[in-house]
């Protein structure tokens, strides 16, 4: 990955999924942009106390929503990283929280429509201008999604990937990104 670490697994003491039932779904500060397609991408800013120059993109499992890392963006941005959490197109309802990425279409996308959602939160990520050190952390689909966005982009550092796999038509396109 160009220099890059991938980082398989939590990071720290951190774990990817739920840590409680009935959270409040409304964490860190709304941002929305557009991905190529011209789709309307929803998600959740937490910041670190000062301005970082790190920014984790958090990207959720299937049938899931950004509430899927609200506690664990609370700890990163504790540790100095700003994180943006999105609902991407492929998702759904769980943690007791909307996806309104996903809310705009009438049946899933599938997993890899949601990639133009994840490559709209780089492109996010990189007008603010000042993020040096850009991060992807993903989870099942979203995490072998996630490796693929490090093959493609060089502005991604390091990816953690929890539980990766071939989710995909494709049986071999994980491992070859």
């Amino acid at each position: 990955m160009r220099g890059g670490l991938i980082l398989l697994g939590a990071m720290m003491t951190l774990s990817c999924g739920p840590k409680s039932a009935g959270q409040n779904p409304v964490f860190g500060e709304p941002v929305s942009f557009k991905a190529s397609d011209g789709v309307e991408v929803f998600a959740n800013l937490v910041r670190s106390a000062g301005k970082s120059d790190r920014v984790v993109l958090m990207f959720h499992q299937a049938r899931s929503n950004a509430q899927e890392y609200a506690p664990i963006a609370a700890e990163m941005a504790l540790r100095g990283y700003d994180c943006l959490a999105v609902n991407q197109r492929s998702g759904g309802g769980m943690f007791d929280a909307s996806n309104p990425t996903a809310a705009q279409f009438g049946e899933d996308p599938g997993y890899l429509a949601a990639y133009s959602d994840m490559e709209a939160a780089l492109a996010w990520a990189k007008a603010q201008g000042h993020y040096r050190h850009v991060l992807a952390w993903g989870s099942s689909y979203s995490a072998s999604l996630s490796l693929r966005l490090a093959a493609e982009h060089k502005e991604i550092e390091a990816v953690i990937a929890c539980s990766p796999g071939e989710y995909f038509d494709d049986k071999h396109a994980v491992a070859g990104w």
